[in-house]
């Protein structure tokens, strides 16, 4: 097994929430659906109404200077974990975000270890370690002083390459991205590597 990893020196906003958007991704129960699906789809699988072709992604907030997990975001990652265990072909980004109190290096150390909280129980839920793309922002897109709302990790479900995560990450600036592969070694300029131990 290996660990990638992608670091960047550039500063910037970024959002990768549906790998589309510069905004974080809204609040709201997006790997379940109040949507009541077709006879014989369970709807425990269905990722939201269908009304748009998106993947969903959810926005797991924390406390002040936290990495710790509430029952009520415990359960959102389970939601996200179920999703995932029925649509295989999906990975999930966890993005690392932080507000501005304290200084840069210790808020993308915070960011990286709320996401690692969030995989630590997708893993614990069943979903494969090499199914996890870490990426940290720490304060890089937080509100000017200090807002409660910047701190979180967003979780987003694509089918996008690894590669194209980390063209994508690159272009809005993001710290870093980490993850892990078991059969395959992915060759990509900026991705520093390390064997797990």
């Amino acid at each position: 097994m290996q660990l990638h990893t992608f670091a960047s020196m550039f500063v910037g906003s970024f959002a990768l929430a549906a790998v589309a958007s510069a905004d974080p991704a809204p609040k709201g129960p997006d790997f379940v659906s109040t949507h009541v699906p077709p006879l014989g789809v369970d709807r425990s699988t269905v990722a939201s109404s269908g009304t748009s072709p998106i993947d969903p992604s959810e926005l797991v907030p924390f406390g002040f200077d936290s990495s710790r997990l509430d029952i009520n975001e415990l359960a959102s990652v389970d939601h996200a974990a179920h999703w995932l265990a029925a649509h295989p072909g999906n990975r999930v980004i966890l993005e690392g975000h932080t507000d501005r109190s304290g200084d840069s290096a210790y808020n993308d150390d915070l960011a990286l270890r709320r996401a690692e909280a969030v995989g630590a129980r997708l893993v614990g839920d069943g979903i494969n370690s090499d199914r996890v793309i870490f990426v940290v922002y720490g304060q890089r897109d937080a509100s000017p002083g200090v807002n409660a709302n910047d701190r979180h990790v967003v979780v987003a479900a694509t089918a996008l390459s690894t590669n194209e995560v980390v063209r994508v990450a690159r272009e809005r600036n993001a710290l870093s991205v980490t993850w892990r592969e078991r059969s395959w070694q992915l060759q990509h300029p900026v991705a520093q590597q390390s064997a797990m131990r």
